[in-house]
């Protein structure tokens, strides 16, 4: 049985490809409209639409035109680029241990939320809560940061160690600014800096400021995180719909397709807002590096407030290519560039077909350089300058790392270091290549061109591919294949005057990807694909 199924499509590919899949007929206007109405709108015609065709000699443009305009279609796009971009960060954590809060039991079953480990160690003299009782008295010496005053806390004894406890505060949390909740007063101090035993002043919501007892998490517990179910999820699904407002712009929002990698504007939410301004600087070096950038524009804004507004950014950013849901998702410099180069250039590396050996005396089997190294060199060469658009966006985080005198390019102090800092940024051996080098530039002595590279940012190479045409050919191929399900076949001269015609007349019209839609599923090839 099996092998009467099966022989006569044996015999039908041996009989050629070509003709098992050669196209098939030209879609009636009926078997039209409803392909139509699923690749633009994701659902077929009604019957009223239908219905309305019976007078019509074939589908009408201006419906087409239409439909490229709706919500569905806009919804349809997302999906497309979702699809690309993957920005699912479902599973990221995002909080760091030194900012969490813990919440404490207390007898009426109310929970008191404090800052445990170090920090309460810090402020209290031990791993404990504070004393469930309402704190009343500040000390007089530091108005308005509410400092709970000395004479006011109570020396007890837990577990045999002597500790000093304060008592609760009744506040409105920063998550949830409808409800009441009791955190401990020492955790809501509200002093907005402080003296560093390193002789800086630095502010209350950054990560050194954890080891200062006079810092607490400030006003409404914002400088940090709060519970988890509270929190993380909506900083994640805000970090998903921003990147899907930036599709919006550039499907149903009259913005041009380049938009896309080129934009300096960002779609900020409250959650968003408020992460980037109050907690991200708690950044972890063993985690995300995700503090703001150097003259970023932190709005103030209230972590429950959902509107989304723009904010411009700094320079270095290029529409999603340095949004944190790209960033995030792609956690490397090669994985972000590589990313690229396939969504916008439509470019995957292709391993060598042969093995190399060191033997030739053309490459290094050890090879700091990994250009240079036998076997990898191929896909490196190529892929090492690309990566270095992305090269002061810090790995595994967000940050631009262009402030000298956090990030110095060359920091002698990190040679033999084994703390997290130097570990992370920089090339702390001594007999390494570039010792002491801030690690973008470890090699920038031997390829110059990755000092260009690394100042221009993503922007830079972003820019390259719009002005050289790939961008938009790549554009045109990919959509062509979403709604042919199939790559692009041309006419007898072959693709590439198809594709080059139509990828300029993408450019021609403001790179408007709803005429390119409308080029496509007009063209006589979409209605015999199959």
């Amino acid at each position: 049985m099996r092998r009467a199924v099966l022989l006569p499509l044996l015999l039908a590919f041996a009989a050629g490809a070509a003709d098992v899949c050669a196209p098939g007929d030209t879609l009636d206007k009926y078997q039209y409209l409803r392909r139509l109405s699923l690749d633009l709108r994701g659902r077929v015609p009604t019957v009223e639409e239908y219905e309305a065709l019976d007078t019509e000699g074939d589908v009408p443009r201006l419906l087409i035109q239409t439909w490229l305009a709706t919500d569905d279609f806009r919804l349809a796009m997302r999906r497309y680029h979702e699809a690309m971009l993957w920005p699912n960060l479902s599973n990221l954590r995002i909080n760091d241990q030194g900012a969490n809060l813990g919440a404490a039991a207390t007898a009426a079953g109310e929970p008191i939320y404090y800052t445990p480990g170090f920090r309460a160690a810090i402020r209290r003299g031990g791993d404990v809560p504070c004393g469930d009782f309402e704190q009343t008295h500040f000390d007089p010496a530091h108005p308005g940061e509410l400092r709970p005053d000395p004479a006011f806390v109570r020396t007890v004894d837990v577990n045999g160690v002597t500790v000093r406890q304060e008592g609760y505060r009744t506040i409105s949390p920063y998550w949830d600014l409808t409800t009441k909740a009791k955190a401990c007063a020492y955790d809501l101090q509200e002093t907005a800096q402080a003296l560093h035993p390193n002789g800086r002043t630095v502010s209350c919501s950054s990560r050194e400021a954890d080891a200062l007892p006079e810092c607490g998490c400030g006003r409404g517990l914002r400088y940090c995180y709060g519970p988890g179910p509270a929190v993380i999820p909506p900083v994640l699904a805000s970090f998903r719909e921003q990147l899907g407002r930036h599709v919006d712009d550039v499907s149903v929002g009259g913005r041009p397709y380049t938009d896309l990698v080129l934009s300096t504007d960002a779609w900020e939410n409250g959650p968003l807002g408020f992460w980037k301004k109050n907690l991200s600087p708690h950044y972890s070096l063993q985690r995300l590096f995700a503090m703001p950038d150097p003259g970023e524009e932190l709005p103030e804004r209230d972590f429950t407030d959902a509107t989304f507004v723009k904010v411009h950014r700094t320079p270095l950013h290029a529409g999603v290519l340095t949004l944190p849901g790209y960033l995030l998702r792609f956690q490397t410099a090669r994985g972000r560039a590589n990313r690229f180069r396939i969504n916008f250039m439509c470019n995957y590396f292709v391993p060598p077909a042969h093995v190399e050996s060191s033997s030739s005396g053309q490459c290094s089997d050890t090879a700091e350089d990994i250009t240079q190294r036998c076997n990898c060199r191929y896909c490196h060469s190529e892929l090492e300058p690309l990566a270095s658009h992305w090269g002061l966006f810090a790995i595994a985080g967000t940050t631009q790392m262009t402030d000298p005198v956090l990030f110095p390019k060359s920091n002698p102090a990190c040679l033999g270091a084994t703390d997290p800092f130097c570990a992370r940024f920089y090339v702390t051996r001594s007999d390494a290549h570039g010792a002491a080098s801030f690690l973008p530039y470890q090699f920038a002595d031997v390829h110059p061109e990755l000092v260009q590279n690394l100042e221009g940012g993503p922007r830079l190479v972003a820019r390259k591919a719009v002005d050289s045409g790939e961008f938009a050919r790549c554009a045109t191929q990919k959509l062509w294949m979403l709604f042919n399900n199939a790559a692009m076949y041309g006419d007898d001269a072959g693709i590439t005057p198809a594709l080059d015609g139509i990828a300029a007349e993408f450019a021609g019209e403001g790179y408007s990807l709803q005429r390119l839609a409308l080029r496509i599923v007009t063209d006589p090839a979409y209605r015999r694909a199959r």
